[in-house]
């Protein structure tokens, strides 16, 4: 009977081990018979673009002559769009044929499916039986990666290593990979200034990558081969690492565009998606503003996908996060949530973990963050701990990363998915000032005039010697974050602070730069930081540190404990308040190495 048993489940996981080991003659790898209605098209100039050249080229000189400290993206897309663009690597690259990925060999149908729309739009030449027209051509494995829908998108991959350890992305300079893109907050904050019900919608551009051609000179290392039959890419391919660059910097001369035709600034995009809002009321203004970007983008040959352009309306999702204006809540995927929690409960319990899980729980935390953006300063560490490594190789977590994690973990079981909007009176947390200050002889205070209170923190004695258990001086930054850190533990500011911007006046470039970058590389500085990031986290808090040369004399009377000189400024109906820093290492601890 067990015989039986292990028969049929052996015979049921039979087909699967055969497509992934490749096991079988029978199931293909290749599909080596081209479609009898394949389209042809062997012409090897330029592709096809949807692109309005002249009326692009006349943008670029108003986008010149508008912003001149973009004079380099300028004749970087006016280079570009006229000739073709670079995928900026190494031109000595020599031929060489890859294997198909196995996503692409077990889907053949599809695959030729795909090729036949690349070909047939004039984006792809071919096919070409067994070799390439163009001498030393370098062929680039094919993949496919999932679309939602059942969908599948054609990728190629140019990371793999040649014989020689070398692939088209590995020759490619940082600073050409480097992409700044709009953080998603910053577009939810702009969003929150304006009135609850705001009217939301996206857009987003059809084949983006591949309304953008390539220079000819690039074609030698476009090449693919499926089956006996050979076909060369001619527009920017999904899997270059410099490719979401440039489609970035055209991206943003288009929002430019969008910006200074409707003469209204809040027109978002990250890399081709793009968004804007509006008061609701008149609601014909963002129906109007929605049309308008339309017909923009229709005259300059921008292809606006039909299928994914949503609104106006006040609830919608963007960037894989729902924004509803009216709650003024972001949502964040619940199952992502507890994907993330699954993971970290990993990481944390080995020693030793293999790069692919640290990438796909920093992958998931990093999605997280749009949402949550305080708790972007805990994934810094573990950033760091694959940086330049593979994925199927191994690495170790150290305990600061550990704790970094944890904290995350403290998070997430609590969180339920729902953020609210930071909000902002236009005054850029200007609305809830606090001034702080640390003397070390006597202690630290901070103070804010909104609530007239103020904390004061007395140093121990073992503090004000000014140095730790090894004769070395305490450090000067450390001291100044502690006042900073025990104001989000008072119970009333707390209340108050949530889901606002604050800003905190310091007198130290050093506090003021670690505040900013919520992260150190000293463990003791480390140590106080992480549970404010943590507090700013639960509270849904912007902080804005912002230095002063000269410190608040208010707030540097009440850190030298002189009462008596900061009530005569100041009045006598300021009030001494108590901080509650469950959680925070001691003040015994700062002499401690």
């Amino acid at each position: 009977m067990w015989i039986i048993f292990i028969t049929q489940c052996l015979s049921s996981l039979w087909p699967n081990c055969q497509i992934l080991f490749n096991f079988s003659a029978k199931i293909p790898c290749e599909y080596p018979v081209l479609p009898e209605d394949f389209p042809i098209n062997r012409d090897l100039g330029p592709a096809k673009s949807p692109l309005n050249i002249p009326i692009i080229m006349h943008w670029l000189k108003k986008y010149e002559r508008d912003c001149p400290n973009r004079h380099n993206d300028v004749e970087f897309l006016r280079q570009g769009i006229l000739h073709g663009f670079s995928l900026a690597t190494r031109d000595d690259l020599k031929p060489y044929e890859f294997e198909n990925n196995l996503s692409a060999r077990v889907r053949p149908k599809e695959v030729w499916a795909l090729l036949a729309k690349e070909v047939g739009n004039g984006r792809m030449a071919g096919p070409y039986f067994q070799t390439s027209p163009i001498d030393q051509q370098r062929y680039n494995p094919l993949g496919m990666a999932p679309k939602p829908h059942n969908r599948w998108r054609l990728v190629e991959d140019l990371s793999r290593f040649d014989d020689e350890g070398l692939s088209i992305n590995s020759c490619v300079a940082d600073k050409d990979k480097k992409v700044k893109y709009t953080e998603f907050n910053e577009i939810i904050e702009k969003i929150a200034q304006l009135p609850a019900g705001a009217l939301i919608f996206k857009m987003d551009v059809r084949d983006a990558f591949k309304i953008l051609r390539l220079h000819s000179s690039m074609f030698r290392l476009t090449g693919i081969k499926f089956g006996q039959w050979v076909m060369i890419n001619k527009v920017l391919p999904f899997g270059g690492s410099v490719c979401c660059q440039i489609f970035e910097r055209f991206s943003s001369f288009l929002n430019w565009i969008y910006c200074k035709v409707t003469n209204y600034d809040l027109i978002f995009h990250y890399l081709d998606d793009y968004m804007s809002a509006a008061s609701p009321a008149p609601s014909e203004q963002a129906h109007h503003l929605m049309q308008k970007i339309r017909d923009i983008s229709d005259s300059i040959g921008v292809p606006m996908h039909p299928d994914k352009c949503e609104g106006p309306c006040t609830n919608l999702t963007f960037l894989g996060h729902g924004v509803d204006t009216v709650k003024q809540e972001v949502y964040a995927p619940m199952d992502k949530v507890q994907k993330a929690l699954h993971g970290i409960s990993l990481l944390l319990s080995r020693d030793k973990v293999k790069v692919q899980l640290v990438m796909s729980t920093v992958g998931l935390l990093s999605f997280l963050t749009r949402a949550i953006s305080p708790g972007r300063p805990f994934l810094h560490r573990t950033y760091k701990s694959i940086r330049g490594k593979k994925k199927s190789q191994f690495c170790y977590l150290n305990k600061e990363t550990k704790k970094d994690l944890l904290a995350w973990k403290q998070f997430l079981k609590f969180y339920n998915g729902t953020s609210y909007m930071i909000q902002d009176d236009g005054t850029q947390g200007r609305s809830f000032m606090l001034y702080s200050d640390a003397c070390t002889s006597h202690g630290a205070a901070v103070w804010s005039g909104k609530f007239q209170e103020f904390v004061y923190i007395k140093w121990p004695d073992s503090v004000i010697n000014g140095v730790d258990n090894n004769g070395k001086k305490i450090s000067t930054c450390l001291l100044e974050l502690i006042p900073v850190v025990y104001a989000f533990f008072v119970p009333k500011w707390g209340a108050h602070f949530r889901n606002r911007m604050v800003t905190v006046f310091c007198d130290n470039k050093s506090t003021c730069f670690v505040l900013s970058k919520m992260s150190s590389k000293v463990s003791a500085i480390s140590a106080w930081l992480r549970p404010l990031a943590l507090r700013l986290m639960f509270l849904n808090v912007k902080l804005i540190p912002h230095f002063v040369p000269s410190s608040s004399q208010l707030a540097d009377s009440l850190s030298r404990g002189r009462f008596d000189i900061f009530y005569s400024q100041i009045g006598p109906g300021q009030k001494q308040i108590q901080a509650y820093p469950h959680g925070l290492p001691p003040l015994e601890s700062l002499t401690k190495n």
